[in-house]
């Protein structure tokens, strides 16, 4: 390969280092020195076949070599379409510009190298290390929906927005980049996928018609990620270790139309955005990436929620300390005195006692009066009254 590279005819430029490889290719720092300034570019180069075993897997499957050459040299005109595309959105400051491209036949056999150039960033998967606040979150949201935005004026879908796919420029601005190449470069490894599902919209994932609300979907996806730990829904909150196993069962579930969880972080308004831009159905979600950009604007200039001030409770008054007042000794409680009514009630009998007393009285004084009469013979047997019935009978003493 690095004998390829040194076959490009772009005078000046030499290859410094390699700043990343994937399924589809590589990407090398290049630089040129112009009267002592040094200018530096990326260039990333695609292989058409990927490997050898692509032709012998085409042969297998009955084609001769003219087929081959000509299914080959389909997938090059697609790439250097994408690549014409690219160069339409040079004047976005948020889509990555490509300066040049160039193709050069492999040697001895079929197939290509591709050659494109390209402005130098930083990959945002580079600053994933730490979790991003909120406000760099909204900033990430709104520079990709103005690439998305002059997407949808060339009627171009990106379809493969993911973090590996964004960067970052010397001044801060985030920028979209791999405008369909490797899709395309996709179809030449005859069905081998590198990574989409991730970030792919369901409509894409169950071969259903799509537009630009499967873009938007990603890009709600990857903003999820970054407010999660950057980890996808459905999968459990670090420090649990993840295995294959939930991460397929994780998107089983997103792609079925289970509810997806709010993410970890974020303001409430922030994860209804989120959670909009990645509804199942494509009917639910924005309609637009102008539309998404104008919540996130509204957001990112909305007063912020003053935060209450916690009140501190005021220290205690302590009462001012008094002498002690002299203790009087105990007395015994007084006795209170006893109600006349009752000295009155116990001297008060019926009336019907007095009757009878008096008439005891009498009777008694009456004997003795008769007593003392029969002994001081003042009556003789012949003088002596007849004896009459006693004066007290029942009917002067009834009974009580």
């Amino acid at each position: 390969m690095q004998q390829d590279l040194n076959a490009i005819v772009w005078p000046g430029w030499q290859t410094t280092r390699l700043i990343g490889q994937g399924g589809f290719g590589s990407v090398y720092e290049i630089q040129r020195n112009l009267m002592g300034e040094v200018e530096k570019a990326a260039l990333k180069v695609i292989s058409i076949p990927q490997n050898p075993g692509v032709l012998a897997e085409m042969r297998q499957n009955g084609y001769d070599d003219a087929g081959i050459r000509a299914s080959l040299q389909g997938h090059l005109k697609s790439i250097l379409a994408e690549y014409s595309l690219m160069r339409k959105l040079n004047g976005c400051s948020n889509i990555v510009s490509c300066d040049d491209v160039r193709y050069v036949p492999h040697r001895g056999g079929m197939g290509w190298n591709i050659y494109i150039k390209m402005e130098l960033l930083t990959p945002l998967t580079s600053r994933l290390e730490e979790d991003m606040s909120q406000e760099e979150v909204i900033k990430v949201g709104l520079d990709l929906c103005t690439a998305l935005e002059m997407c949808a004026k060339y009627g171009i879908l990106h379809r493969d927005i993911k973090p590996q796919n964004i960067f970052i420029s010397p001044t801060g601005s985030y920028k979209l980049g791999d405008f369909g190449i490797a899709k395309t470069a996709e179809r030449i490894t005859w069905g081998t996928q590198v990574g989409t599902h991730r970030y792919m919209a369901p409509e894409v994932f169950n071969n259903q018609p799509y537009g630009a609300g499967a873009d938007i979907y990603s890009l709600g996806l990857v903003l999820y990620s970054l407010l999660n730990h950057r980890r996808m829904p459905f999968l459990p909150p670090p420090p649990t270790r993840l295995t294959a196993e939930m991460d397929e069962s994780s998107k089983a579930q997103r792609l079925s139309g289970a509810p997806i969880p709010p993410p970890a972080q974020g303001s409430p308004r922030l994860q209804q955005i989120i959670l909009k831009a990645c509804a199942f159905h494509p009917g639910q979600r924005y309609q637009s990436a102008a539309q998404m950009k104008r919540d996130l604007e509204a957001l990112r200039t909305a007063p912020p929620v003053p935060t209450p001030t916690p009140v501190r409770a005021a220290p205690p008054v302590m009462p001012p300390v008094m002498p002690p007042r002299p203790v009087a000794p105990a007395q015994a409680p007084p006795i209170p005195p006893r109600p006349i009514y009752q000295e009155q009630r116990r001297r008060t009998f019926p009336w019907w006692t007095y009757v009878i007393v008096a008439a005891v009285v009498l009777s008694c004084l009456l004997m003795a009066f008769w007593v003392l009469q029969d002994n001081s013979g003042g009556y003789s047997s012949e003088s002596r009254p007849p004896q009459t019935t006693p004066i007290f009978t029942e009917d002067i003493f009834p009974d009580p």
